[in-house]
């Protein structure tokens, strides 16, 4: 769905209030607004980049119709970033986010959602991707602008690039116990890099509840990455630092305690190996 403000392509956004915005002026306003159409190069009228055809501009005029509505585009007129947000996707609208009294109607929510999130999808995979935590954290304190029915649209690219990640570390681990992988004893200690930079815990632990399963996930498929090398690969410390890394994931439930349990046992055996090596060194 693309936003369009009627009452900005009509160029009545300087009225204060929807009463002085009535069924005469906005004929007047949409006469004036289809006779520039017509005699524009394209015959469309560009809206920040946006090239609208007439059709386009009646479909949304016809919306203020609805007194609710009206009141809707006259306010998105006053909070410029979040109205321009909506049409382009700005990310300006995160910094110093504002809150207004408006947001907690649920009119207004059921009807800004549509709009706000698939922009919201694609701002909050972009900060994700580059691990930006503040920017993040910024973007998600505005998801209350979703309802629950878009929440799935708002949090889409995030969870499908999890699953990715975690689809490329499965495959790893197949490939170790397929005894198929390109790792060797003398490289397998880079797979710990890999799973670092793919789950980095500083932003995963940013993200709310709606992730929870697959922060899990993650945490189960790094575990049995850890199972398949302490089977395949006589590296304890790998597995050690696999399993570290799966401790500073915020995980919730009766899971952890068997991530505990496997780096406990970890621990024993590299401290059991250096007490070996001391042995023999005298």
């Amino acid at each position: 769905m693309q936003y369009i403000n009627p009452i900005e392509i009509l160029g009545l956004s300087n009225f204060a209030d929807t009463t002085s915005i009535d069924y005469d002026l906005i004929k007047k306003a949409k006469r004036k607004l289809f006779a520039d159409i017509d005699l524009s190069d394209n015959v469309l009228l560009d809206y920040y980049g946006l090239q609208l055809t007439k059709s386009d501009c009646e479909k949304v005029i016809d919306e203020l119709a609805n007194k609710d509505l009206k009141e809707f585009y006259l306010y998105l007129i006053s909070n410029k970033k979040l109205n321009i947000f909506l049409v382009t996707g700005n990310e300006d609208v995160f910094t110093n986010f504002k809150q207004d009294s408006i947001f907690k109607l649920p009119e207004f929510v059921k009807f800004i959602s549509p709009y706000y999130a698939p922009k919201f999808d694609k701002a909050l995979l972009s900060a994700f991707v580059n691990e930006d935590v503040v920017k993040t954290k910024a973007i998600l304190k505005t998801s209350f602008l979703i309802s629950q029915s878009e929440i799935n649209i708002g949090y889409k690219s995030v969870s499908n690039n999890i699953q990715n990640r975690i689809d490329e570390i499965a495959e790893i681990k197949r490939d170790i116990k397929n005894e198929e992988s390109v790792y060797n004893e003398d490289d397998i200690d880079e797979v710990v890099d890999l799973v670092v930079a793919n789950f980095p815990s500083d932003i995963l632990n940013c993200l709310p509840n709606y992730f929870q399963s697959q922060i899990l996930k993650i945490a189960n498929e790094i575990n049995y990455l850890n199972v398949v090398i302490w089977d395949n690969f006589d590296n304890p410390q790998v597995c050690n630092d696999l399993l570290e890394h799966v401790l500073t994931l915020n995980i919730d439930g009766i899971d952890k305690p068997t991530f505990q349990k496997n780096y406990e046992i970890v621990r024993k055996k590299i401290k059991k190996e250096l007490s070996k090596r001391r042995f023999h060194q005298f």
